[in-house]
């Protein structure tokens, strides 16, 4: 029996390192065809190799996201198709990208704001000063003191008072409700206004099988997508409070601080994490030698990491796919990293001091050319 387990375990591990380099072999069979390229002062857009597919004409480029991409030029912002050809015109203060295909947050001249369609219309009209995205199709306008949330329609779907915060609501589809701050708590309200959870809470978070997590002073209650009071979890729920603090890796029941002089590497039950001098409870070897002045956790299945003052980036089997030699490092997306160089003048002289770099793929390429 004991060689059994001994066995089962050993196969979970090599599955896992497997699905690890597929998800790698994956990734980099994903790079995207159109990358934010950047010559001079200006921006285009090229592929993998460098090879110029859209030609640089633009002050901005952001990464392309339902086949548009939105670009800046003479000042104002618009929006263009995968062949070059202008999808919103370039008349916007700024524009931001939704997470709905083919919407988008515009700021117009006058500071106001409103969302804008795939054909270039106003759907919300420009009448607010804030727009915030609750998920889905709902969108949150109003003030500090008051928010509406209204569907990409310009429908009304509910109101709730407000505190003077920057977190506006959480659309969760599962229950058909939002999570919303009202005056400093945290409540859960259904689309049609009606509060389900009241606004007594510290915090609400939701579990991958659509269960509430309501903490109230260091304690917590739980809810299913009904919002029905449970007593526990689901076994497979996903605790988001356990992930960012209790680290236990498959195999072992837990593992504790050895010491803070190195970095190490451990694997919980959903992501890699670089932490602070970490080993197995039962001794075994550590998942990556601490051998890092500095490190960050995962993004995007990327971290970085610092060596003789300059950061590189490993990805999730910890290999080094960037090599350090960089001040500053932020991963923007799978794949890919934004390099930007650390502000050392007064920015009033030097106005025009370029920081932003560019981008660097997984591969090392950098994707600029001064």
């Amino acid at each position: 029996m004991v060689l059994k387990a001994i066995f089962v375990l050993h196969m979970k591990k090599v599955a896992l390192v497997v699905l690890l380099l597929l998800s790698c072999f994956l990734l980099d069979a994903r790079l995207p065809d159109l990358i934010p390229f950047r010559k001079g002062n200006l921006w285009g857009y090229s592929d993998s190799t460098k090879k110029t597919i859209i030609e640089p004409q633009y002050e901005s480029a952001e990464f392309f996201a339902f086949g548009r991409a939105v670009v800046k030029k003479n000042g104002k912002f618009g929006v263009i198709d995968a062949q070059g050809k202008t999808v919103l015109r370039l008349v916007y203060k700024e524009i931001k990208a939704g997470p709905i295909s083919g919407y988008w947050k515009a700021i117009l001249l006058g500071d106001k704001c409103g969302i804008v369609d795939s054909n270039d219309k106003l759907c919300v009209p420009g009448i607010y000063d804030r727009i915030d995205w609750c998920g889905g199709e709902f969108i949150c306008t109003g003030s500090d003191a008051e928010r509406k949330i209204m569907n990409l329609h310009h429908q009304q779907v509910a109101v709730y008072s407000a505190a003077s915060s920057d977190q506006g609501p959480e659309y969760v589809p599962a229950s058909r409700c939002f999570i919303v701050q009202s005056f400093g708590h945290f409540g859960v309200i259904d689309v049609q206004g009606k509060l389900r959870l009241g606004s007594v809470y510290d915090k609400i978070s939701v579990t991958s099988c659509g269960y509430f997590i309501a903490e109230r002073n260091g304690t917590s209650t739980y809810y299913s997508a009904k919002l029905k009071r449970k007593k526990r979890l689901p076994k497979k729920s996903f605790d988001s409070k356990a992930n960012s603090g209790s680290l236990v890796l498959p195999g072992c029941t837990k593992i504790y601080e050895r010491s803070t002089d190195f970095i190490g590497a451990v694997l919980d039950s959903s992501n890699y994490t670089l932490s602070w001098g970490w080993q197995y409870e039962d001794g075994s070897t550590w998942a990556m030698m601490p051998k890092y002045d500095t490190a960050s956790s995962f993004s995007y299945g990327l971290a970085t990491f610092g060596r003789d003052g300059k950061l590189g980036v490993v990805d999730s089997l910890f290999i080094e796919v960037i090599a350090p030699k960089y001040e500053l490092i932020f991963p923007v997306r799978p794949g890919f990293v934004m390099i930007m160089r650390k502000p050392r003048v007064d920015f009033a002289k030097h106005p025009n001091l370029r920081l932003f770099m560019g981008y660097v793929d997984i591969h090392g390429t950098e994707y600029w050319e001064d």
